[in-house]
């Protein structure tokens, strides 16, 4: 029994009543009458299955699909998604409707469903809002439908945006201005591909060396594309640097390059962010300490780390 106490104290202070406001009108829905329905909805006789029998038999049969259905399916996408910035946004602005829009309720609501998700079985909807500590929850519904009605607008500007990018007639144009002058003035200035074997990855990193034609620096360059960058993006600004003397190791970096932002437009993984910058950095480490023992050829003295966006936030901590 003593070890029963805390259980029950914390049940007592977790929320049993949801208020609906819409239009300033305020609707009590007890969530245990409201799960018990959901988990039978003809064999469930209490005040609020009255109130659902008024619905006509589509919008019901809906409702308990929602209700029935697991909130997140996937737990370690989940939890992936709790810790992206991107995925703290979301559910801090859902979390914010409720408790009458109260500051720190998102909070709440985040933390209730991080916990929530460190237990195995599958958790619905109605069962996160009966965990979350407070006696009684208000949710804002003008305020979930004009966030809804974002988002849905937000989704159809970025499907267009995406139809329109893949119809782009992209190509690499090799007759490009840059690549003549160079061509013409280094015909065999070529980079050499590297498989340099890490500690903190899986494969093999890929690494472009370009040698450079008269050093004359006692410097060479490490050389970081952005996120959903590749080395093809930035072979001509290599190029550049090798034929005016400076040799470049070009970074591939697994996990945030073209490859992982083309996964995740398919639907394959979550989108990299910032979680990535620790292996590139590792990578960045990696290709020094290589160079250092012989594992590449030795380019020279002192290093200049560059990099585009990602890359160069990449370089500058470095």
């Amino acid at each position: 029994m003593g070890s029963g106490t805390p259980l029950l104290a914390e049940s007592a202070r977790a929320a049993d009543r949801l208020d609906v406001q819409l239009d300033g009108l305020s609707l009590p829905l007890d969530l245990h009458q409201l799960d018990a329905w959901s988990r039978d909805p003809k064999g469930s006789r209490n005040e609020l299955a009255i109130w659902f029998e008024l619905l006509d038999e589509s919008s019901r049969d809906d409702l308990v699909t929602l209700l029935r259905s697991p909130l997140l399916p996937d737990r370690g996408f989940a939890l992936q998604l709790l810790q992206s910035w991107a995925g703290r946004q979301v559910l801090e602005a859902v979390g914010e409707l409720f408790a009458g829009g109260k500051p720190g309720s998102g909070v709440l609501l985040l933390t209730t469903l991080r916990e929530r998700l460190q237990r195995p079985e599958p958790i619905r909807f109605v069962e996160l809002l009966l965990e979350v500590p407070t006696p009684q929850l208000t949710l804002d519904l003008d305020g979930l439908l004009q966030l809804a009605a974002l988002w849905r607008h937000q989704l159809e500007e970025q499907t267009l945006a995406l139809e329109r990018l893949r119809d782009l007639p992209l190509r690499i144009r090799e007759d490009s201005d840059t690549s003549t002058r160079l061509a013409a003035i280094h015909p065999d200035l070529r980079p050499r591909t590297i498989a340099l074997t890490v500690a903190h990855r899986s494969a093999p990193l890929e690494l472009e060396l370009w040698p450079a034609v008269k050093p004359r620096q006692g410097s060479w360059v490490v050389l970081m594309p952005g996120l959903g960058g590749s080395s093809a993006q930035l072979g001509w600004l290599a190029q550049g640097l090798a034929a005016r003397g400076w040799p470049v190791v070009l970074i591939e970096h697994p996990g945030s390059n073209e490859t992982a932002v083309r996964q995740m437009l398919d639907g394959q993984r979550p989108p990299p962010g910032a979680e990535t910058l620790p292996d590139r950095l590792a990578d960045v480490e990696a290709v020094l300490a290589a160079e250092r023992q012989g594992q590449i050829p030795r380019l020279g003295p002192s290093v200049v780390l560059m990099g585009h966006s990602l890359g160069g936030l990449s370089a500058l901590l470095a």
